[in-house]
């Protein structure tokens, strides 16, 4: 498990939460951080019951507009911000 990923586990633990919000440089993803020890990937986040919405529509308004994922994987290299809900 990597030291970025431990921050962000011990993090939700403290405000005892699973909920997280995730930025990337291009969406949010708002979902159940999936904290099993024996499946955890280095170098990926995942989350569970996943609602993605992009940050930015192509005229650079922002959109509302979600998809819904049942797991999603994101690089570690790629969140930008985070925060337990």
């Amino acid at each position: 498990m990597s030291e970025k990923f431990e921050k962000i586990l011990k993090i939700a633990d403290v405000a005892h939460s699973s909920r997280i919000e995730l930025w990337t440089p291009t969406f949010k993803a708002v979902g159940v951080l999936y904290k099993s020890d024996d499946k955890v990937v280095d170098g990926l986040v995942t989350l569970t019951n996943v609602k993605v919405y992009p940050l930015f529509s192509e005229n650079g308004e922002s959109t509302c507009l979600s998809v819904d994922r049942d797991w999603l994987n994101i690089f570690e290299d790629k969140v930008i911000a985070f925060t337990v809900i």
